[in-house]
């Protein structure tokens, strides 16, 4: 009320632009976090009032990083358990792969992000069999098939759901920014996933932590919608192999290859989020460049889970 009018305006100490329709944090408050979190990468203890500083920067970082909220999840159960505010406690391995992500994440970060999108603006149709594989295809007239290796028969039909939704991140994240993703999928097991975002099945929280970690790289904001099989025709057609059939539905559509490392990536059942290894992999699959791919169906290789 007092200033203005302006298009340009900081607001709790977030600048909301409505020219650009951006939110952006200051560049003296994301370097102050940049430093933070590398000092806290090293560190293997913490005590309850560091933790509460950290925890206030992060919190805040994560009004304008909408995915970031699902990655305080580890600290704040940690927080729960320090009494005293000069009690200590070693980190965890949840607080450490919380950590991780916002390290990674951060890197690459430069403050700013978007206003959200009320407008769905990309559709994405996926489908998975388990016996066979899974597949999708999106209204941009792309699509991707991966078969499934003798192992992951004892997946539960879920995470096989899943799976397509985070690959289709992957492949075509990068197209997205500035986006409201409608992913629509027959299995309403995964629709309630992509709404909570949080599961207690390793797995399928190792898929959506993916999934955040591309939503907030490359800038694009999602929802997920049931469609019933009978509609979801097309995506069945690609998850069973029928490939002619899909060609019927979506004639104009083109294939594209699903980079190995980004199956590696998504299939691991047991991820170690605070190594390095684990980053220097995920950093791999944010670099697919998949502009210009020949056409090629992938099949993941046996063991790999």
């Amino acid at each position: 009320k007092l200033e203005g009018p302006v298009t340009c305006l900081s607001f709790l100490g977030i600048l909301i632009d409505t020219v650009k329709l951006e939110l952006r944090l200051p560049l003296d408050k994301l370097g102050r976090l940049q430093s933070l979190i590398q000092v806290w990468s090293a560190r293997q203890s913490t005590s309850r009032k560091d933790l509460e500083s950290l925890l206030g920067y992060l919190s805040h970082a994560a009004l304008i990083i909408k995915p970031g909220r699902a990655f305080l999840r580890g600290l704040f159960a940690l927080l729960k358990a320090i009494r005293a505010p000069h009690h200590f406690v070693r980190l965890n391995s949840s607080a450490k792969a919380d950590l991780s992500w916002w390290d990674c994440f951060l890197q690459h970060w430069n403050g700013t992000s978007f206003l959200p999108q009320r407008s769905l603006q990309v559709h994405v149709y996926t489908d998975a069999a388990s016996s066979y594989g899974c597949g999708g295809f999106t209204d941009l007239k792309g699509w991707f098939i991966v078969t499934w290796p003798s192992n992951w028969a004892g997946v539960g039909i879920t995470a096989m759901e899943l799976a397509p939704v985070v690959i289709a991140a992957a492949l075509w994240g990068n197209k997205w920014e500035r986006n409201l993703v409608c992913f629509h999928s027959d299995n309403t097991g995964v629709v309630a996933l992509l709404s909570k975002l949080s599961s207690k099945v390793p797995l399928q929280m190792h898929l959506i932590r993916c999934l955040l970690f591309y939503a907030a790289f490359y800038k694009f904001s999602f929802v997920a919608q049931h469609i019933p099989g009978t509609i979801n025709v097309a995506a069945d057609a690609i998850s069973q192999g029928r490939h002619s059939l899909f060609s019927q539905f979506v004639p104009q559509a083109r294939q594209v290859e699903v980079p190995q490392r980004v199956l590696d990536l998504l299939i691991n059942h047991h991820p170690n989020w605070g190594s390095a290894s684990w980053t220097r992999m995920f950093k791999d699959t944010l670099q697919t460049g998949l502009h210009h791919l020949p056409e090629q169906h992938i099949t993941l290789e046996s063991g790999s889970i």
